[in-house]
């Protein structure tokens, strides 16, 4: 169906032009699902972006053959006119993509821009085309669906977006499927689910599946075949039994020994004999957000969600606290009120016993003090903004060294979260997500503050780098202690963090205690499902 011959890709002109994916070469038939992985930027999303003709012309240069297969025609996809690819993606080849975000209109309801696509490609009539966004929002257990229907982007936590992307892409049973990262942005539950459902798709239509993640134990469940990745070139290529069993190239195998569940970090664990006696670094009473919203777009009755009720929890100084549940759970938006990046309801939060209170507060100083590592690098950094000055931010903000320290100092920490000095005058385009990612770790570390939130910090990184940033933020902890709140859907990455963990259902607190003893011994049929979920 799709043969992808001597591929190569490089960004830039003249003498600063970079190769990224190099003389590549692939098929995939009818009803196959390939895998492909490897290290973030190693150019998995890059090839995939080249097969659909996605790639900034100006700035890309593309050459080789993408040659598609339908029916008794064969197209060179890279030769084809924007009329033909339009004709062609959606409908005969469709794309999951990697950040969900990127994907939707940010002032169009997201049902909508479903049903657009089902208009185009399907001919149907709206009423038809709402109907069947419906049936989607169900076959991607989106709960809800007349009224998540009229929701736009911003009112979605990242799991409900991506498999608001999901149902776009399979909206019209296409012939190829390419799911890059789908379920990077999932919790085990509906990771699941969706991974059944694609796997279901796939059987049922024949469809062929090039499926794109880090996550090696996806990679295993879902495909046949796998190519593995390295530095724009095929390091190693085989059925995927065999490739898990036995593998042949050295960066495979380390690939495989750096899975959290094999990992055997030094970390030391904060184990308190008295917590009671220990003051908590930050105390919340009775958090409360609740968003407004309208049950569909012909009544102007308000009425409101509950994202995060009545939330109680200490964090204590040196410790490590995990939040874990599904999607929509509260996790995020509970994140951003212990930042006061959003206002509460109800409820107040204490910073080292001092009350902290969203507009009201005119001394700012706590803000140095307590930083946040967004779940999407994407959004979290200027596009317009060289990423070693992005870093210098914090610096620049709180007034720390002169310009000559700062830019120093800027250049250690890009090579302490495992880039290189070279990256300072880089923008956020000409990284990976994996790179952004680690760009806003070093961002957040940079000051040294007391309290760190990461917001699903390695959920964008493959299992290598995954490894050595979980290593670094324990050795940092080690040399200069901060608390910090873990909020993650991989419960393997929570259990070899955090001290104690924290269960969200429907935006409250079910479950809290030792990370050990809640994973191996939870009281909740709901934790126990979490957990039943991994796979």
């Amino acid at each position: 169906m799709l043969s992808v011959k001597n591929l190569s890709i490089a960004f830039g002109r003249g003498a600063n032009k970079t190769t990224v994916v190099n003389d590549l070469s692939f098929q995939i038939v009818k009803g196959e699902a390939l895998g492909l992985s490897g290290e973030s930027g190693c150019g998995k999303t890059i090839t995939s972006l080249a097969i659909l003709q996605l790639l900034n012309k100006e700035t890309s240069a593309v050459s080789g053959e993408v040659l598609f297969s339908e029916k008794s025609s064969t197209i060179n996809l890279i030769n084809a006119s924007e009329k033909t690819l339009q004709n062609i993606r959606g409908k005969n080849i469709s794309m999951i993509f990697q950040e969900p975000k990127s994907a939707f209109n940010p002032v169009i309801a997201c049902g909508k821009q479903i049903a657009e696509v089902l208009m185009k490609h399907d001919k149907l009539s709206y009423k038809d085309a709402f109907e069947e966004t419906l049936t989607l929002f169900d076959k991607v257990s989106l709960s809800n669906a007349k009224e998540l229907y009229y929701r736009y982007p911003h009112e979605l936590s990242g799991g409900q977006l991506q498999r608001m992307a999901i149902a776009m892409a399979i909206s019209c049973n296409p012939q190829l499927l390419i799911a890059d990262e789908p379920t990077t942005a999932l919790d085990v539950t509906t990771q699941k689910v969706i991974l059944k459902l694609l796997k279901n798709i796939q059987q049922e239509y024949q469809m062929a599946l090039l499926f794109i993640s880090h996550d090696l134990k996806v990679i295993e469940h879902m495909t046949d075949r796998v190519m593995i990745m390295q530095k724009g070139r095929i390091a190693e290529e085989n059925k995927t039994n065999e490739v898990f069993k036995n593998p042949l190239s050295e960066y495979t195998k380390t690939l495989i020994a750096n899975q959290p569940s094999k990992l055997n970090l030094q970390i030391k664990k904060h184990h308190a004999e008295h917590q009671e006696t220990l003051q908590p670094v930050i105390k919340a009473n009775n958090l409360t957000k609740r968003y407004p919203f309208h049950k569909s777009a012909w009544t102007w009755k308000t009425e409101y969600f509950e994202a995060v009720k009545n939330v109680n929890f200490e964090l204590l100084p040196g410790e490590t606290l995990g939040i874990a549940g599904e999607s929509g759970s509260g996790k995020s938006t509970l994140a951003r009120l212990l930042l006061q990046l959003i206002p509460s309801d109800n409820g107040e939060m204490f910073f080292n016993n001092d009350l902290i209170q969203f507009y009201h507060t005119k001394n700012h100083s706590w803000r140095k003090k307590i930083q946040i590592v967004f779940q999407h690098p994407h959004h979290a950094l200027d596009p317009l903004m060289q990423v070693g000055k992005a870093v210098e931010e914090p610096l620049i903000a709180f007034e720390k060294y002169n310009a000559g320290e700062r830019k120093t100092k800027v250049e250690e920490w890009l090579v302490k979260v495992g880039l290189t000095a070279q990256n300072y005058h880089r923008y956020p385009h000409e990284l990976s997500t994996g790179q952004k990612q680690r760009i806003c770790i070093a961002r957040a570390l940079i000051i040294q503050p007391d309290v760190v939130v990461f917001d699903e910090a390695v959920s964008a990184l493959d299992v290598s780098v995954q490894a050595q940033i979980l290593q670094l933020i324990a050795q940092l902890k080690e040399k200069t202690p901060f608390s910090s709140i873990f909020i993650s859907h991989n419960l393997e990455v929570l259990r070899l963090m955090c001290d104690r963990l924290l269960i969200m259902h429907n935006g409250e607190i079910i479950e809290q205690g030792a990370t050990e003893k809640i994973l191996d011994k939870p009281t909740s049929a709901y934790t126990q499902q979490l957990i039943d979920s991994i796979l």
